[in-house]
């Protein structure tokens, strides 16, 4: 029980300057970078979640497009940033968890990305006409 209580002001100290490293940040808006055009989905949700966070950050919140190459630009830019918290990506899977499968080569490694949160789930659905020959997710083989 001694023992207990004698590593008790290490504690409140460390607290402390978890609070006091807390409170500087952030330096600078935050930038969310949108690896897609404006107006979709990818777009739509980070913009709702900057105006709340908004409340809470009073340097800022900037939503920023980088469109192309399937989200391989905005991934890249933000691969290359400080990774200091004032730089986040906002993307469906497809350059953190896709892309690396379908392109020979990414100019960043999708694996360094740190998840913070998901924004949304959006489900997908395939539908085909009735007509197509296909009742259990097989087409038959032709010859």
């Amino acid at each position: 029980m001694k023992n207990t209580f004698a590593w008790l002001p290490l504690w409140v100290a460390l607290l402390g300057c978890n609070a006091a490293t807390a409170q500087d940040f952030p330096t600078r808006p935050i930038r969310v970078v949108v690896p897609f055009p404006a107006g979709g989905t990818a777009d739509v949700l980070p913009r709702i979640l900057a105006e709340k966070l908004r409340t809470r950050f009073p340097a800022g919140v900037v939503v920023e497009n980088k469109p192309g190459a399937g989200g391989n630009i905005g991934a890249e830019l933000v691969s290359k940033a400080e990774p200091d918290g004032h730089t986040l990506l906002a993307a469906p899977p497809g350059p953190i968890a896709i892309n690396q499968s379908l392109y020979p080569k990414l100019a960043y490694d999708a694996t360094r990305f740190v998840p913070v949160t998901v924004m949304a789930s959006v489900p997908n659905v395939l539908a085909v006409s009735n007509k197509l020959p296909v009742k259990n997710g097989r087409c038959p083989v032709r010859s």
